[in-house]
């Protein structure tokens, strides 16, 4: 649940040359090893957690923020920062370096209006929420594309709220809920070209997003007392499985929503989300 708030915000063998799985055995590319980091709000984001952890891994993360004192941050520390606020200023997808695969964690809006809950909604924020927490991945990976090469993966972070309802999450809920059907629509048009789509639903974990949402922190305990682990899950978790669909150990893997929440979608007890 990393996002930018507005305002206060195929089969193994005998498989025919159609079907082939990409060589795993082949050694990897020297020249597709980045990774493009798309909505980034401060250090406990997770999309800088899984950019602390393509940096162990040997992977250049190219990171992108709206939040231009952050992004100084992240240039001091190293990291290849770029400016980005979608729709307004999306230059930096420009001259990327060839991509071994994408983590868009960007979502948007207008906080006083989901406080006060879905039915409060107005058309102007829903139009707006929507255009920026999912027909962004849309206009994102197109603008990407080219950079991409068979094998690539993108991979969206998602939450709970897409098929649930979470207090306090309101129009968000909505926005993610398009997001996943648009991974999986994705996936089947990209499939021929060798790029894999996912989505990663995390958690409720400390962000400067989430942390900003009416209730979260009471939400949060219940989420990780009602989930099948009976905890919460941490940043590290979440960036292990982000890696994981971004390697080709998860070459035969697209179109899924991969869920890194210590076990919420199973109805195990009273209190439970479901």
């Amino acid at each position: 649940m990393d996002n930018s708030l507005n305002e206060l915000l195929t089969e193994g063998a005998g498989a025919t040359p159609d079907c082939a799985s990409p060589d795993l055995e082949a050694p990897p590319s020297k020249t597709a090893d980045n990774i493009l980091i798309v909505g980034t709000s401060g250090q406990s984001s997770i999309g800088v957690k899984i950019a602390a952890s393509c940096r162990k891994s040997g992977i250049q993360p190219i990171l992108t923020s709206r939040r231009e004192k952050f992004l100084q941050r992240l240039s001091a520390e190293g990291y290849d920062a770029r400016y980005l606020d979608f729709p307004r200023s999306c230059d930096t997808l420009v001259n990327l370096p060839p991509l071994k695969g994408v983590v868009y964690c960007l979502a948007k809006t207008d906080i006083r209006e989901l406080q006060d809950g879905l039915g409060a909604t107005s058309a102007e924020n829903f139009s707006d929420t929507l255009l920026v927490s999912c027909y962004s991945f849309i206009e994102l990976t197109r603008r990407i594309q080219p950079t991409l090469r068979p094998g690539s993966s993108i991979v969206a972070l998602t939450f709970r709220g897409s098929s649930a309802v979470v207090p306090g999450y309101g129009l968000m809920g909505v926005a993610k809920a398009a997001l996943e059907q648009t991974v999986r629509t994705l996936a089947w048009e990209l499939g021929p070209e060798g790029v894999r789509v996912n989505a990663l639903s995390a958690g409720a974990i400390a962000t400067p997003s989430s942390r900003v949402l009416r209730g979260f922190t009471e939400t949060s305990k219940a989420l990780a007392k009602g989930s099948c682990l009976r905890r919460g899950v941490s940043h590290d978790e979440i960036a292990a499985a982000a890696l994981w669909l971004l390697s080709r150990d998860s070459s035969g893997v697209t179109g899924e929503t991969i869920n890194v929440n210590g076990g919420l979608g199973l109805p195990i007890g009273n209190g439970v989300i479901t």
